[in-house]
C-alpha cells in the first residue's frame, strides 16, 4: 500500500506590532482558526504544519484581519524533485537524519514577507 508522503513545512512570518497570527488556506478549508501561529519573540512568529506534495494556497489573518498580502502558494515538492524545486524557487531547506523509529522530513520555508 502506498502511503502519501508529508513534509513538515516551516511558515515564518514578522510583525513586530501583530498581536495574534494565523494561516488560513485550502487545508483548513479557509477557516481563520485552521492554525494560529506562535510568537517566537522579536516579532516573529512561526507555525510547523505537516502538507502533502503539491501546492498550497494560504493567507494570513493577523490581529483578527486577512493581511493585505493576499493570497500566497508554497508548493511541497515530490520527495524525488526536491532539491531542483528549492532552488527554482529560492527556500531555504535542511534535510533532518530519521531517527529509528520516524522518517526524514524537509523543512521548506515558504515565500511569506518579513513585514515590519
Amino acid at each position: 500500500m502506498n502511503e502519501i508522503r508529508r513534509e513538515l513545512v516551516l511558515f515564518r512570518f514578522r510583525r513586530v506590532t501583530a498581536k495574534t497570527v494565523a494561516i488560513a488556506g485550502i487545508l483548513g478549508d479557509w477557516h481563520p482558526s485552521f492554525a494560529s501561529m506562535e510568537k517566537c519573540g522579536g516579532g516573529i512568529w512561526q507555525k510547523y504544519l505537516h502538507m502533502c506534495p503539491g501546492e498550497h494556497q494560504y493567507r494570513l489573518i493577523v490581529d483578527g484581519d486577512w493581511d493585505a498580502t493576499g493570497i500566497r502558494t508554497v508548493t511541497v515538492p515530490e520527495p524525488d524533485r526536491h532539491e531542483r524545486a528549492l532552488s527554482e524557487h529560492g527556500w531555504g531547506a535542511k534535510k533532518t537524519p530519521p531517527s529509528a523509529n520516524q522518517s526524514a522530513t524537509t523543512k521548506i520555508t515558504s515565500s511569506v514577507p518579513w513585514l515590519n
